[in-house]
């Protein structure tokens, strides 16, 4: 029976939110090897399904508020809906850019992500 590689660090962070990932770079540009290691997806609650894709879908309801009150204003525009699709897209596409620029900054940093 083989026996398991394992691998050494000098650090190894858990969860890659508002704490982890500043922590796993800071160690990782003092020379440390640091592993950092994440339940589902890097960038921890707020960028994958609390803050980020709740402001970007906030921002959208703005907008159509907006826009369904501009005549208050003096503007005139056409009917105004909402293409919730459309919406959960550019939600989507957004958090899945922030995962992706934290993922790359961790990596080209010397950390080592692991997603489990």
């Amino acid at each position: 029976m083989a026996r398991p590689t394992t691998e050494r660090f000098d650090a190894i962070i858990i969860g890659s939110g508002q704490a982890g990932k500043p922590l796993a770079l800071a160690l990782a540009q003092a020379g440390w090897k640091t592993a950092i290691i994440e339940r589902q997806h890097v960038g921890g609650t707020c960028i994958n399904v609390g803050c980020t894709p709740t402001k970007t879908m906030v921002a959208s309801g703005r907008i159509a508020y907006l826009a369904r009150r501009a005549a208050d204003y003096g503007v005139r525009t056409a009917a105004v809906s909402v293409d919730m699709a459309r919406v959960r897209q550019r939600k989507q596409a957004i958090v899945e850019s922030f995962r992706a620029g934290s993922q790359e900054r961790l990596e080209n940093q010397g950390c080592e992500p692991s997603v489990r």
